[in-house]
């Protein structure tokens, strides 16, 4: 893997993160994703989690081809960075040396009904 990333912003390749939604037909789903560890990160890279021990590295979640931003935590219509579903994640090179180790990151999803 870290022969994929040798400079800031560089990524592996994706990761399909599998999201199972059961709903009623005409019901509009929307996700709200925010940092667990950092909650007002708005960026699209999720902050590492304590335990990490790699640095120069982040996860990022896509949807489709498109890194999603972090938004609040919140079910309102229309929410910062709110998107529908369909996720996969890549870790992406950061700034600083690139350090090999373990990665831990939470994120919360916020589903909308709309």
């Amino acid at each position: 893997m870290t022969t994929d990333l040798w400079s800031e912003g560089d990524s592996t390749g994706d990761t399909l993160v599998p999201m199972g939604l059961d709903c009623q037909p005409g019901i509009k789903v929307c996700i709200t994703m925010t940092d667990a560890i950092d909650p007002g990160n708005r960026s699209t890279d999720l902050a590492l989690a304590p335990g990490s021990t790699a640095a120069g590295v982040s996860i990022e979640i896509l949807n489709g081809a498109d890194p999603i931003a972090f938004g609040p935590d919140s079910q309102a219509a229309g929410t910062l960075n709110q998107w529908s579903a369909g996720t996969s994640a890549r870790y992406v090179r950061t700034a600083g040396a690139l350090v090999p180790g373990s990665v831990h990151a939470r994120a919360t999803f916020t589903l909308s009904y709309q």
